[in-house]
């Protein structure tokens, strides 16, 4: 993955994670396009094999957050906003470990937000979009330090 288009994704992410915030959900058509675009993409660049990548790409996306959106936890907003990145990065590996660092970063914010709210008091819930910001930006940079070979 270049680092013009981990950029591109991040700003994108910054935004939908903002609207994730002040509507509690994401638009479905920004999603299916930012799926479509990665399959397209892959396809193209790498034929066949990177289109069938990219799919199983999605699907591992998807299929890691399926089971927490089926028992309340997460939105199917957030699975689709999984498989659109997985189907961005177009490889199993990298959808896995980006997987990793969203939950890191979900439960670092939730650690936070149920400290804030044990002081504080309140029991909303905390939209998801920002640990898929935090997620992207801790992939990309153990990806470009070098750390994740990919």
């Amino acid at each position: 993955m270049s680092d013009l288009v981990a950029i591109v994704v991040g700003i994108g992410l910054a935004v939908l994670a903002w609207y994730d915030h002040h509507t509690r959900t994401f638009p479905l058509r920004v999603l299916a396009y930012g799926t479509l675009g990665g399959w397209v993409f892959h396809g193209l660049t790498a034929g066949w094999i990177g289109l069938f990548h990219a799919l199983i790409a999605w699907a591992l996306g998807c299929g890691v957050l399926w089971g927490f959106a089926k028992l309340g936890g997460l939105g199917y907003g957030d699975v689709l906003l999984m498989g659109a990145l997985a189907g961005v990065l177009g490889s199993w590996l990298s959808t896995l470990y980006l997987a990793i660092a969203v939950s890191l970063c979900g439960g670092v914010i939730a650690a936070g937000v149920w400290i804030y709210r044990r002081i504080r008091g309140g029991h909303r819930a905390f939209p998801f979009g920002w640990a898929f910001l935090g997620g992207w930006w801790f992939f990309w940079i153990l990806q470009w330090g070098g750390a994740l070979h990919v």
